[in-house]
């Protein structure tokens, strides 16, 4: 005769077992579908959570569902918001804002390399800035800034010849600035200035 059906049982020190079982009536077979242990932590597909685990789950994707899935965790570890199959680690099908709390947000590009060198986009009083970290120690140099008046800065972040009604491109190098002219990869022409001179 065999047996099928759902356990609840208690923990030794606190928490429950909710079980699955099959096989015969005297020698069934449990395995624990979920946890809750004596501190509330959740455990789906496994019997334990280690410490420091608010939620763990095993053998499945994770949902977040109100009629249309919103949220999947995969087993690959890819995340997608508004989407089943997420084609990245993150994958979302919507809008995005990143919003800080008492500093401007940021988004920084990485590499996963040993030298960590990255790129970092930051909104600051209106303008989006632009950094780089060329050596990997984490400190970010801002690079080129757009500012909240449509002025786009190189090199600087200060406004030169700006008069009402007149948006600035403004090119600063530390001894000299050039502004190369191609056609089709070939170069055709310059403007540049050392300081002193302007050809």
């Amino acid at each position: 005769v065999s047996a099928g059906g759902a356990n609840v049982a208690a923990l030794p020190g606190g928490g429950i077992t909710i079980s699955s079982f099959t096989g015969s009536i005297g020698s069934e077979v449990y395995t624990t579908n979920m946890l809750v242990n004596s501190v509330g932590n959740v455990g789906i597909g496994t019997g334990t959570v280690a410490a420091g685990n608010a939620l763990a789950l095993y053998g499945g994707n994770l949902f977040v569902n109100n009629s249309v899935q919103a949220v999947n965790l995969n087993l690959t570890g890819s995340v997608g918001v508004g989407t089943s199959s997420p084609a990245a680690g993150v994958d979302v099908y919507n809008s995005v804002v990143l919003q800080g709390t008492g500093a401007q947000a940021y988004l920084t590009l990485r590499d996963s390399g040993a030298n960590l060198q990255g790129s970092r986009i930051q909104t600051a009083s209106g303008a989006t800035v632009f950094q780089n970290d060329n050596t990997g120690g984490g400190t970010y140099a801002t690079r080129m800034t757009l500012d909240a008046y449509g002025n786009l800065l190189v090199g600087t972040q200060t406004v030169a010849y700006s008069t009402p009604g007149r948006t600035v491109f403004n090119l600063s190098g530390s001894q000299q600035s050039l502004i190369a002219l191609s056609v089709g990869g070939s170069s055709r022409g310059f403007w540049y200035t050392d300081g002193t001179n302007n050809y």
